[in-house]
């Protein structure tokens, strides 16, 4: 009894309990009962109440220690800014001086390209291009452009290359900057314009994107059911977006429940339909011919333009909406730039992952599957369009084929299309991603012959497939031979190989070529093969040719100069002389002033001055497949997607955690 009573005379609380503080008397704090409590049979209790805290004075602790942060990374930014500035000073140092036009242009960051780019120096052979001559392209605004392919990193580093041969003392005592003055002094505001592109290139204003803030209407069923019939015919079939039944129920069961109940999404579908639809027609009429249906084109943009503001009620995870944004995607490149259009194509691809449509499952769907293949052929035709990133990889999907019992020509296409896309991926991951920019020249030399091996030995199967096409389908069918093509290019351009250089530009030739037949058709499926080919073209074999025009101006180019000529009017016949910041107004930009220089170059070095160069082959080994009848394909391919991965299968995340190319901002990009 003693211990216990000694045990709890131990416990002894550091409070006064309740009912001694009420009644204000001593109190003993025994626990769990005081003893006044105990006589007086109370409930003992301790409430253990603290002190109020002062808010005070914590506050003013917070804001210290807030300030104290705040110094710290004001003062490592300092740092950061002052190495910055020490290592552009350096780097500039190194600079050759500039011409006189190119004074307000800082070529800096370009020299890492070799002043002779397919010779030897002490490092050994190098490739045409520095490998970080374009990891960082400098824009307006101090953005920065990634990506040794996309169109602004073309022609920007086609500037440098210029610059370079037009201030050497080539010809005597004279520059060629000399000699295309004295023969034309109206080269000099040609070649300024140069310099200031492509920060020059138009802005859109904020007003052209912003919405009038009514809800997104309904178009009329009569005029979705007059272009559903083109639009399933001349789009959705070569790249299958909707399922036909799908697509027609839809229709059904909007334009039964009345104008107020209508899903927007499905709205905005029936709204991209007839604009593309309109569109395409548009683009086959006579130049500067009035139309009706560019009136009804633009109140249908400015619909689509109301879906901007309701992107929320869009991003349900289902199919339809995503089939909406992909649509968006293509009204906004036509009208807008790959800037805004990269929104839309992001959100799509995001929403398709979260429903899993790069997954196979218990949903699986012919739907499915062909959207999920057609949004991939898109994404990688744009990688060196816009090199804004892979949105979907290989190994991340594990969708099938699509499969086809008797396969239609249209649907043959489709199929090779993802061959190609699959091909488009795996350059882009081999030799284009960042972590190919630390590979020794040897590694990315193997790399790229065994990608040229491996393409090449696709060309029999490739021409198969083409051949049944060029019936019935020819548009399809160049279209096949451009894309089979830029994939070439693409792999001769990280060549560091000087006989490559004589294939580079005979493949460069047969893509603008390509372009050249797609623009003498006198058709809309033509005229939409051009369109998708100048939107999503990287314009490599474009520059390239150029580049060879001004390095070798006094050989005879009259093949190359006509192609360069008829890509431009290829290009000047896609964009809308309303839109002037659209997609192919900015490549217009650009490449008129490129074939203004080539005009000026064959003006100063008329044919009587100039040698003839030899004639190049490097098709004998298609020239050999072009001989043969056309042969047939089978009905089920024999090819998968595995067989086109060749990445560590043991060690996948290597290529999660490679940081992809991302822009911030439109100004500069093409």
């Amino acid at each position: 009894m003693e211990d216990q009573l000694r045990t709890k005379n131990s416990q002894i609380s550091d409070q006064v309990c309740d009912q001694c503080k009420k009644r204000k008397i001593r109190c003993d704090r025994l626990l769990p009962e005081c003893s006044n409590c105990a006589k007086s049979h109370r409930q003992c209790e301790f409430s253990s109440r603290e002190k109020r805290p002062n808010v005070t004075k914590k506050l003013v602790e917070d804001f210290d220690g807030l300030n104290t942060r705040l110094a710290s990374i004001e003062s490592a930014v300092s740092q950061i800014a002052q190495h910055l500035n020490s290592t552009h000073s350096s780097i500039a140092s190194s600079t050759p001086t500039a011409s006189p036009y190119h004074e307000v242009i800082d070529f800096s960051i370009h020299t890492s390209i070799s002043d002779d780019p397919f010779g030897k120096n002490r490092s050994g052979l190098q490739p045409r291009y520095g490998r970080s001559s374009h990891r960082f392209m400098d824009a307006a605004g101090d953005e920065r452009f990634y990506g040794q392919s996309s169109a602004y990193a073309s022609f920007d580093c086609t500037k440098v290359r210029f610059e370079k041969k037009a201030n050497s003392k080539d010809y005597g005592n004279l520059s060629l900057i000399d000699i295309l003055i004295a023969s034309d002094p109206k080269v000099s505001s040609t070649l300024q314009i140069l310099t200031d592109l492509p920060k020059t290139l138009p802005m859109p204003p904020a007003s052209e994107l912003e919405s009038d803030g009514k809800p997104i209407a309904l178009p009329s069923r009569a005029l979705l059911e007059v272009t559903l019939e083109f639009y399933l015919k001349e789009t959705n079939d070569p790249l299958p977006i909707f399922d036909r039944g799908t697509l027609l129920k839809a229709i059904d069961e909007q334009y039964s429940i009345g104008c107020e109940n209508t899903d927007p999404t499905w709205t905005l579908c029936f709204n991209n339909i007839i604009l593309l639809s309109l569109l395409a027609k548009l683009k086959t009429s006579p130049p500067g011919a009035p139309s009706k249906d560019e009136n009804l084109m633009f109140m249908l943009l400015n619909n689509a333009k109301r879906s901007f503001s309701i992107l929320d009620t869009l991003l349900k995870p289902r199919i339809a909406s995503i089939q909406a944004l992909f649509t968006l995607s293509f009204v906004t490149r036509e009208f807008y730039d790959h800037q805004v259009a990269a929104k839309h194509i992001a959100l799509a691809h995001q929403m398709a992952r979260s429903i899993g449509l790069h997954q196979p499952g218990q949903f699986v769907s012919p739907e499915r599957t062909n959207f999920f293949w057609s949004m991939y052929i898109i994404d990688k035709l744009r990688l060196f369009r816009c090199s804004q990133g892979c949105q979907s990889y290989l190994f991340e999907c594990s969708v099938p084929l699509p499969e086809f019992d008797q396969p239609s020509p249209l649907e043959i296409a489709f199929l090779a299309k993802i061959k190609m896309a699959c091909f488009l991926e795996e350059i882009y991951r081999e030799l284009y991603m960042n972590y190919a920019e630390i590979q020794p020249y040897s590694s990315g030399q193997t790399t790229a012959m065994r990608l040229l091996v491996q393409l090449d030995q696709e060309w029999p199967d490739f021409h198969a497939r083409a051949a049944i096409l060029r019936e019935s389908f020819p548009s399809v069918e160049l279209e096949l031979r451009h894309m089979f093509h830029t994939n070439r290019v693409l792999i001769l351009l990280r060549s560091n190989l000087i006989e490559h250089k004589s294939r580079l530009l005979e493949d460069s030739r047969t893509t603008l070529e390509i372009i050249g037949e797609l623009k003498a058709q006198q058709s809309i499926r033509g005229n939409m093969a051009l369109s998708n080919v100048l939107h999503l073209d990287p314009l490599i074999s474009f520059f390239e040719l150029f580049s060879n025009i001004v390095e070798n101006p006094q050989l005879s180019h009259s093949r190359d100069q006509e192609l360069i000529v008829m890509t431009i009017e290829g290009i000047t016949r896609q964009r809308h002389p309303s839109y002037i910041s659209s997609a192919c107004a900015r490549v217009y930009e650009s490449v008129a002033v490129c074939g203004e220089i080539v005009l000026a170059i064959k003006q100063a070095f008329p044919p009587s001055s100039i040698s003839w160069e030899q004639p190049v082959d490097s098709r004998g080994s298609y020239q050999e497949f072009q001989s043969q009848s056309q042969l047939t394909w089978p009905v089920k391919h024999d090819w998968s997607v595995d067989d086109l991965l060749s990445i560590d299968t043991e060690n996948p995340d290597l290529y999660l955690t490679i940081p992809r190319y991302h822009v911030n901002d439109e100004q500069g990009q093409f």
